[in-house]
């Protein structure tokens, strides 16, 4: 038997004599500790930020947000203050081709004719829209849309243009719906579908001229600031 610092081997020639070597060595070091790799990490499932378009649909598997939404329409381009504005929930959910993506919409009351300087939920008047529904591809682009026989409506008291209520259905070849490219900070989308109220602005959305930016927000926020050069098809790509 050969003892080396705490082990003793015994070689075959030692028990064949029933005699045992030992060789004391104290200065042999220490075993090596392997550190303990602990739990794995668990994916995130809340709000991650995006670093851009191209980043939209990766990160966590669910995503829930608040949004104010300015959305500047052909009834009247001429400034930002002729805006609705509207509180925006969102919820993205993860899977292999993109996602899917739910947009409700509650309208924010007009303060002394303009629209609110507040995302406080004491603003809305009306009732929340049906969800806008869809799916996004890899890269956020997306088209989400009320189902069909759903519309959304809009009290005037959120009017900037004429005071009116507003009826958005689905008739005439399109569909009341947004489409553009999800981002989570802020992304901006195109509304479509046909004016059915009032009566005399009635007519089909073009997609070129109605535009809503989606900037992501805490409830209560002051209303984000949005330039009318930013509600362009150049700035909101599909």
């Amino acid at each position: 038997m050969i003892r080396v610092g705490t082990f003793a081997i015994c070689t075959g020639c030692a028990i064949a004599i029933g005699g045992c070597l030992t060789i004391e060595n104290n200065n042999l070091p220490a075993p090596a500790t392997v550190p303990d790799a602990g739990t794995p990490e668990t994916p995130e499932t809340n709000n991650p930020a995006d670093a851009g378009p191209e980043a939209s649909t990766q990160g966590p598997l669910r995503r829930t947000g608040t949004y104010y939404a300015t959305c500047l329409t052909e009834l009247d381009r001429s400034d930002v203050d002729k805006a609705f504005s509207f509180l925006a929930t969102t919820s993205f959910t993860r899977n292999t081709a993109g996602g899917d993506i739910e947009i409700t919409l509650e309208a924010l009351a007009l303060v002394d004719g303009k629209p609110p300087t507040s995302s406080a939920r004491s603003g809305i008047v009306g009732a929340p829209t049906p969800k806008f529904t869809g799916t996004t591809n890899a890269e956020g682009s997306f088209v989400a849309t009320l189902a069909d026989g759903q519309k959304a409506t809009f009290p005037g008291a959120a009017n900037p243009i004429s005071g009116s209520d507003v009826e958005l259905i689905t008739g005439n070849g399109v569909q009341v719906g947004l489409s553009g490219r999800y981002v989570e900070e802020k992304f901006c989308a195109r509304l479509t579908g046909r004016i059915n109220q009032p009566a005399a602005a009635r007519r089909n959305l073009d997609p070129e001229q109605n535009f809503c930016i989606f900037s992501r927000i805490a409830e209560g926020d002051p209303a984000p600031t949005v330039t009318r050069e930013e509600l362009t098809p150049a700035n909101c790509p599909l």
